[in-house]
């Protein structure tokens, strides 16, 4: 007879990050997200992207701005975006519109679930206290603003990487809190 309960075998949720080649945004997202996190916490981060590029490793001016923010990159796979990774989220983020197209467009079942990392930080924001952050999300959502997207920096050097970074960083400290994902605080 099995001691274990079905309760005892969930796995945390996944919270996916999406960008176009998952060289940049979304592996910034997972790794500053994984670095923060709780552990063994209600969450596990991942990203993809919707036309990824087989790489082991996040781009150089990324992977510089997270060592400045002690955030470490090694072990890094890129991997593409797929219905069934996809449909393994229970909360996926993006960098912008047109990945939050490309989802609806392949799995419209997803549209409650797909957000924009500043959108969704922008959404949380006014979570009311004890409110459920995915329910939240859901009932406010909203259109995507120019001000909801994170800029690709692929080859426009390192302060546009800075700029990504410290615009995904900004987001995720409104997110993590919200969802109880923040681990303790790193010097």
């Amino acid at each position: 007879m099995s001691t274990t309960s079905p309760d005892t075998l969930r796995q945390p949720d996944l919270l996916l990050f999406v960008c176009d080649g998952n060289l940049a945004r979304s592996p910034a997202a997972e790794l500053i997200s994984r670095h923060r996190a709780v552990a063994d916490g209600p969450w596990r981060f991942a990203s993809c992207g919707v036309r990824a590029v087989r790489s082991d490793r996040v781009l150089r001016e990324v992977e510089r701005r997270l060592a400045l923010m002690d955030v470490p990159a090694g072990g890094f796979r890129s991997r593409q975006a797929t219905p069934a990774i996809l449909g393994e989220a229970r909360l996926i983020l993006t960098a912008g519109r047109p990945q939050n197209d490309w989802i609806v467009d392949e799995t419209p079942t997803l549209y409650r679930r797909t957000y924009t990392i500043r959108q969704a930080a922008r959404l949380l924001r006014d979570l009311p206290p004890g409110a459920d952050p995915l329910e939240h999300l859901a009932r406010t959502k909203d259109r995507i603003t120019e001000q909801d997207e994170v800029e690709d920096p692929i080859r426009k050097g390192g302060a546009a990487a800075g700029q990504a970074v410290g615009q995904i960083d900004e987001a995720l400290r409104v997110i993590l809190p919200a969802l109880g994902a923040l681990g303790p605080v790193r010097p």
